[in-house]
């Protein structure tokens, strides 16, 4: 897979990697390296680690500087030269502190997690390069598939607080817009208005909703 506009941005900005923040949202290339990085804080999330969880993008790149020590033309040439760089730098130089800061993880599981939050892109381990690490090839080994519990998959499910249409199911003209409203009289006449965490207009079809994005609509407070 190659680098291409293929989206302008993820939509949860705790997995959003600098390369993303210090860009404009018309000038994001959605490349391999930036799902590693999103793969990298939800790998910490399963060791326990809720790392780098910021209120806004200012605070968000705050917390990535924290942990991560701030980007430089030293440790990723050319960043200087991103849009947003010159508004989101530190005041002084941070030190990179992932493995003190997450000391007590295992050795491995911290080696691997350390090459997925590297700043510069091109540096950043790839998917074809993760198996290799020593974290997937020590004990303990991987649980057999066959014996992890099994549950009903929930992507495209759909929340809401009653009835939409004549057969109980999601009106089939509901559109899901980026944390707006549903747009069919049949939702909005009872009170139901769908939100997402995305930003972009999803078409929302029974059993597709916006969830390819990470998020589920759900009903907002009445």
């Amino acid at each position: 897979m190659t680098a291409m506009n293929q989206t302008r941005t993820t939509p949860n900005l705790h997995l959003r990697p600098p390369e993303l923040l210090l860009q404009t949202d018309e000038h994001c290339d959605y490349g391999p390296a930036i799902d590693m990085w999103s793969a990298g804080c939800v790998f910490a999330k399963l060791h326990g680690k809720r790392v780098m969880e910021g209120k806004d993008k200012a605070d968000q790149m705050y917390k990535i500087w924290d942990l991560c020590g701030s980007a430089n033309e030293f440790n990723w040439p050319g960043v200087s030269k991103l849009p947003k760089y010159d508004e989101f730098k530190p005041l002084k130089p941070m030190k990179r502190c992932v493995r003190e800061v997450l000391s007590d993880l295992d050795p491995y599981a911290l080696e691997l997690l350390d090459r997925m939050l590297t700043h510069d892109p091109s540096k950043r381990i790839s998917a074809k390069e993760a198996p290799e690490e020593a974290y997937f090839s020590t004990d303990p080994p991987p649980s057999d598939p066959k014996s992890l519990p099994k549950y009903e998959s929930s992507h495209g499910s759909w929340v809401l607080s009653g009835k939409d249409s004549s057969d109980g199911g999601p009106h089939p003209d509901h559109k899901v817009q980026g944390r707006g409203s549903c747009t069919s009289s049949p939702c909005t006449s009872q009170g139901h208005v769908l939100q997402t965490d995305a930003s972009s207009t999803h078409d929302a079809s029974p059993g597709a909703v916006g969830d390819s994005y990470g998020v589920n609509a759900r009903p907002a407070p009445r």
